[in-house]
């Protein structure tokens, strides 16, 4: 009908209606079948949510080592960017493209095994991707006291722009969506455990919040970060620091 559709066949995996973001609310031209050529401006928004959930269920033995089952479900714009990742990367070298993510997430070393992930070419669902990891030396069991980092469990917030740029430059917030991490790790018994601080944050233009609690050995804990606006005006650029510094802070409980 009078409806348009808007498709970004380049990439080759894009969701129907899926334009990347630096595709989005910019000009393009349009040439139609009659009628003059002119410019028109792209949908600002995606089809579907962007939703990014990352799961871990692990197990931490007498000697300290990591044994879990992590699970990633994206869609939208981070569901693009995987699928075009593992799309361009030939499937037997896949187990290391995870294990290069696990180094980032702080499980370097860590063995990948029983390795599931979606056909990067299946876009009507969101893209999956599942496997076990075994890391020895999770942490320290010889020590006394030790700190332990939530693995895989960073959050992704832009800086706000350098101090030479212009004035009027806006605080590039990148897509909204939401960013959910949820983790279980089961300690063994010897072990005792004191748990960060809850924490909520809520601002016109994004949210934060942290639970973590303790059932008998067994650490649960959830981070969210939804985002809402994809810039902010330069004035408040020093709001959104002390709004990022505050998550990131948590991040390091």
């Amino acid at each position: 009908g009078k409806e348009e559709i808007w498709v970004d066949t380049t990439t080759e995996v894009a969701p129907f209606r899926l334009l990347s973001f630096n595709l989005r609310k910019k000009d393009a031209l349009v040439v139609p079948a009659q009628g003059a050529a002119h410019l028109e401006e792209t949908p600002a928004d995606t089809p579907m949510p962007n939703n990014q959930l990352q799961e871990i269920d692990g197990k931490v033995n007498e000697l300290g080592k990591l044994t879990a089952r992590v699970k990633f479900t994206v869609r939208g714009d981070p569901e693009l960017l995987m699928r075009i990742i593992f799309r361009r990367i030939p499937n037997p070298q896949w187990k290391r493209l995870v294990e290069t993510i696990n180094t980032s997430g702080g499980l370097a070393g860590g063995e990948v095994s029983e390795l599931n992930v979606s056909d990067p070419g299946a876009t009507k669902e969101p893209f999956h991707l599942e496997y076990t990891v075994n890391k020895t030396n999770f942490f320290d069991w010889s020590k006394k006291k030790s700190d332990l980092e939530l693995p895989l469990s960073q959050v992704g917030l832009p800086d706000a722009p350098d101090d030479d740029v212009s004035d009027t430059t806006p605080v590039k917030l990148g897509p909204p969506g939401e960013f959910t991490y949820r983790a279980r790790i089961e300690f063994a018994p010897q072990y005792s455990a004191r748990i960060p601080l809850p924490f909520s944050i809520k601002r016109d233009y994004g949210d934060y919040q942290a639970s973590y609690k303790m059932e008998d050995h067994t650490l649960i804990a959830e981070r969210k970060l939804s985002m809402r606006l994809r810039e902010l005006p330069n004035s408040r650029a020093s709001e959104y620091m002390a709004f990022r510094r505050t998550v990131l802070s948590d991040l390091g409980q």
